[in-house]
């Protein structure tokens, strides 16, 4: 960022607008961890977690442009704080692209965290006129990892998650044209106005951003994958014909767990006296989600009980019901061909 050595209304904007960045991403950062740490599941790859520190990296990257540009801009102070704010802004980045990396399922070797951990160093050792080519870069490869992880969310949810997949992606892709434009080289060469509506457009994006993160339930649902046990098919008599593993657990024979599981349905259909299956149900740290058909029943044993879990096990019950049902009474005991129903599995989760 430039340095503002004397007074005047732009300096006043830009600064007001530095310290509404650094208050309202401490704020969304706070909302999001403390969310975070009241969740008894919690986990460390958990998407209010990496958000969080993500924004908290963000805010002190402005803060400590801030302190450079406007309070001790003359060198080495100067200098100094810029690097810091560089360094804090690659370190934000790094626990985002190291938790994206451990989610999705393409092979990037960790290039994205390794790129963010070297920038933090390079940022040490480069000239400060440097900095503007480290920061291009590392906008790029942030870039390319976001739209990455957009697509890969936005390939596996529907509806309210995906809507604000839409939103989020839209304030990031602002701040990240904004962060560019408040940059040193366009200050010295286009001139103050389009820094200023650089500055705007960061403001504008970041608030989008923390506004969708914080005020979207939806967003919680982002890491659906991350739950996911186990899936039983059994059909109307109680007979498992198809299981899947999602993650390697101890647990007891797969028959008897879901005969089990259809044992606690059967018990609360009668004690209601309802013929309707169950929808949900809680049994320790673990959640049970049921979709109900004409011949089966799918039970998709989970540790959160998302919404988009739920309309996906239904989309699947639909779909093996449709494959299905029409000739599985001649398989007989033969389980053998209701294994085409992992490609169902693939496809939806």
């Amino acid at each position: 960022m430039p340095v503002f050595e004397s007074s005047g209304l732009v300096r006043d904007i830009i600064l007001v607008l530095n310290f509404g960045v650094i208050f309202y991403t401490l704020l969304f950062a706070a909302v999001l961890v403390g969310r975070w740490i009241k969740d008894s599941k919690r986990t460390l790859l958990d998407i209010r977690l990496v958000w969080g520190i993500f924004l908290v990296g963000m805010s002190l990257n402005t803060l400590l442009f801030t302190i450079g540009d406007f309070y001790f801009n003359t060198e080495p102070a100067h200098t100094f704080w810029t690097k810091t704010g560089y360094i804090a802004m690659m370190l934000a980045l790094v626990a985002f692209f190291f938790a994206m990396e451990r989610v999705l399922p393409y092979r990037t070797g960790h290039v994205f965290s390794i790129c963010g951990i070297l920038s933090a160093a390079l940022t040490i050792v480069f000239p400060r006129s440097l900095m503007v080519y480290l920061t291009f870069a590392m906008s790029l490869v942030t870039v390319i990892g976001f739209v990455l992880f957009i697509i890969y969310t936005r390939s596996g949810t529907t509806g309210d998650v995906r809507r604000d997949t839409t939103r989020m992606t839209t304030g990031f892709l602002l701040a990240i044209v904004g962060f560019l434009g408040r940059s040193d080289f366009v200050y010295y060469n286009l001139g103050e106005s389009v820094y200023l509506s650089g500055i705007v457009l960061y403001v504008i994006g970041l608030a989008i951003f923390g506004y969708v993160m914080v005020g979207s339930p939806a967003m919680e649902e982002f890491d659906w994958r991350t739950h996911l046990i186990r899936l039983y098919v059994m059909d109307k008599g109680g007979v498992l014909v198809y299981h899947h593993h999602f993650v390697d657990i101890m647990v007891r024979a797969q028959e008897l767990t879901a005969a089990g599981i259809s044992g606690i349905q059967s018990l609360m259909q009668e004690a209601m006296q309802s013929d309707a299956g169950l929808n949900h149900l809680s049994i320790g740290d673990y959640e049970i989600l049921f979709a109900h058909s004409e011949d089966f029943t799918c039970i998709l044993l989970c540790t959160k009980p998302y919404r988009v879990l739920l309309n996906k096990v239904i989309d699947f019950s639909n779909q093996f019901q449709d494959l299905f049902g029409p000739g599985y009474r001649s398989f007989g005991s033969d389980i053998t061909p209701f294994k085409p129903a992992s490609e169902l599995v693939d496809a939806l989760f």
